[in-house]
């Protein structure tokens, strides 16, 4: 993805971006890459390093000129993304050239939940505004899938029995994924007001999986840690979820995900054993709250607690 130094006309298009006092062109127009695995995700086309400008300890700000609805005219594209201990908050105004009224976004999220939902404003609701909501997708979130991963979807489902699939598990990423109308199987996290069944944007901070210390014994090339094995599973740990792997029939299933609590800087999960099917794992939210999660990899049976710690 190219950055020049000057104005530059791309033959698929251009987006301007004015980087402090230079003016840089930025030659992608068509939307960010797409993954080749068939997960339908796609990566944002601003990305951090590239599009982004620094303007203060951990802030950073994108301004962008393209014609983003197909009218022959430049419009403006402007976000600003701020950062503190507590999460991150990021703002987008769209201004169609000709129009009088922006069209605003924002995405709050925090760093002790690990989703986070956003409503979609009415300027970018419905197909025929496809091609704008996905440049604004693209300033507020790091990437969009059409689907949730093995993870993410475990998280939002009503009934917490192992969904299995063929192959190997793939650590999560940090993404988005659009709902027409808010998924039932939402969990208790600050959520804005779904009752009148308008579009949301999920926001799966799936990044915070990845553990960067996990590099002690039975940790893998794959960034997951072997928590224990028998002769039909194998039990993989992240930072925040557990996956089963059935070595027999060579499928995995994610069988925990911690929704938050705690900041997800920290380590969530414990420790976790296999006694045959079953599965028992031990994690944490802070300041004083243990889990103990209890699943049967054979039933599907699930069964959490927590107990307060004085």
């Amino acid at each position: 993805m190219g950055i020049q130094g000057k104005r530059e006309q791309a033959t698929t298009g251009r987006f301007i971006a004015l980087v402090g006092t230079y003016v840089v062109a930025l030659t992608f127009l068509a939307p960010g890459p797409t993954a080749a695995d068939g997960t339908g995700c796609r990566e944002s086309r601003f990305p951090p390093k590239d599009a982004w400008q620094p303007f203060d300890h951990g802030q950073r700000r994108l301004t962008v000129r393209s014609d983003v609805n197909g009218d022959g005219r430049d419009d403006l594209l402007e976000a600003e993304f701020y950062v503190s201990a507590a999460g991150g908050v990021t703002g987008v105004t769209l201004r169609l050239a000709g129009d009088t009224k922006d069209i605003d976004a924002g995405t709050e999220v925090s760093y002790h939940s690990i989703i986070a939902v956003h409503q979609v404003p009415p300027g970018l609701a419905g197909s025929a505004r496809n091609r704008l909501r996905e440049v604004v997708e693209d300033a507020l979130f790091p990437g969009v899938c059409a689907t949730p991963d093995p993870s993410l979807a475990w998280l939002l489902a009503a009934k917490k029995n192992p969904v299995w699939r063929t192959g190997t598990p793939a650590m999560p990423s940090h993404y988005a994924v659009l709902y027409q109308t808010p998924p039932k199987g939402l969990p208790e996290v600050a959520v804005p007001d779904t009752a009148s069944g308008a579009p949301v944007w999920v926001e799966y901070q799936g990044a915070a999986h990845d553990d960067p210390f996990a590099d002690g014994p039975g940790s893998r090339p794959d960034k997951f840690t072997v928590m224990d094995e028998n002769d039909r599973y194998r039990l993989l740990g992240t930072h925040h979820g557990l996956v089963a792997e059935d070595k027999a029939r060579e499928r995995f299933a994610w069988i925990y995900v911690f929704t938050g609590g705690a900041k997800l800087g920290l380590r969530s999960i414990v420790g976790a054993a296999l006694d045959g099917n079953q599965v028992t794992a031990r994690v944490q939210r802070f300041p004083r709250q243990v889990g103990q999660v209890e699943i049967d990899l054979a039933t599907g049976a699930y069964r959490e607690t927590w107990t307060a710690v004085e």
